[in-house]
């Protein structure tokens, strides 16, 4: 087994027991363990197995555990046919899984939370059985998106924070590294820096991987809420277009937004908070939801931030030009 590190194997083995016994197969970037009768399951469909299998074969499964997932934020994930069992790292990630779904289930699909235990920090939630085809592009998915963020912004509480440009960058702990994102800022008209934008609870890293339709419904589930926090009210559609151009290298969605396809939906979320949609914005629109990416953005390093900012310039700002 030379091919899989000490600490993931021994994280197999310290959660043996709420796996079914078998094979498993980790990928090649050791993010997941995958039991030999689960290696076509639609959440695996980006990932690259390993050929040869690590064989487990626990005393008793307290959970039937088909997939076990190193999260990203630490956690781990463990999937049945039915449901997904999540070990958090930390209290606060515990804490902030609940709050979170407790608020933003009262406006979008999210999978049901079914039990949590407050001593092992674990939660139990529904587990989405979704069609490979999830990830396509059509129309109707943005549109759809901007329809769920309409009714939310109409049913929200009055939970708004204003903020201007000009208060982003004098509060934020990026402020003495302007010099990398001044291509960016240089995109938003002088007129903009003082006028007012609400920041809201939202999900903060919507894209493809996080819509999921139900493969006997095909309800449309939003998941992973992990980097949900304040932003400006426009986040999460800038974000889908970003995701979809920089992860997977697509433009339709940017596109349609440049050329005025999204402006009856986007008029209609500003004007709900008294706001003006002004078309000849668009760009300064877009470089906004990145200035507040990187100007206040907490979830990764600035050298993270930074290799972003890089990609931004080389793949955004040459259509905005």
């Amino acid at each position: 087994m030379s091919y899989i590190s000490k600490h993931k194997y021994h994280v197999l083995l310290k959660y043996s027991s709420f796996l079914t016994a078998g094979n498993y197969y980790i990928d090649d970037n050791e993010r997941m363990f995958v039991h030999a009768s689960s290696t076509d399951r639609p959440v695996i469909q980006d990932f690259h197995l390993n050929k040869e299998p690590v064989h487990i074969n626990p005393d008793t499964s307290l959970f039937n555990g088909h997939i076990l997932w190193f999260a990203a934020d630490g956690g781990i994930k463990i999937f049945s046919n039915s449901e997904v069992l999540t070990f958090h790292k930390n209290h606060s990630r515990y804490s902030k899984k609940l709050s979170h779904y407790h608020y933003f289930s009262q406006y979008f699909n999210i999978p049901e939370i079914l039990c949590f235990d407050d001593d092992s920090l674990k939660v139990t939630e529904k587990y989405i059985y979704f069609n490979a085809s999830s990830g396509n592009y059509g129309a109707l998915l943005f549109q759809t998106i901007l329809d769920d963020y309409l009714n939310y912004f109409q049913e929200m509480d009055d939970s708004a924070e204003w903020q201007t440009l000009n208060s982003l960058l004098k509060d934020s702990p990026n402020l003495d590294k302007k010099e990398d994102y001044t291509d960016i800022l240089n995109m938003i008209p002088p007129e903009l820096y003082d006028v007012e934008f609400p920041f809201i609870p939202l999900h903060g890293d919507l894209w493809r991987a996080n819509i999921l339709f139900e493969k006997d419904t095909n309800t449309m589930y939003y998941i992973d809420w992990d980097e949900s926090s304040r932003y400006i009210f426009f986040y999460d559609f800038f974000k889908m277009m970003w995701n979809t151009l920089d992860v997977d290298g697509m433009k339709l969605y940017l596109d349609c937004y440049l050329t005025g396809g999204y402006d009856t939906q986007f008029e209609a979320c500003f004007k709900l908070f008294n706001l003006d949609f002004n078309p000849g914005y668009r760009r300064a629109y877009f470089c906004l939801f990145f200035l507040n990416f990187i100007l206040v953005d907490v979830t990764m390093t600035y050298d993270i931030k930074l290799e972003e900012i890089s990609s931004f310039k080389s793949k955004v700002l040459p259509y905005l030009y």
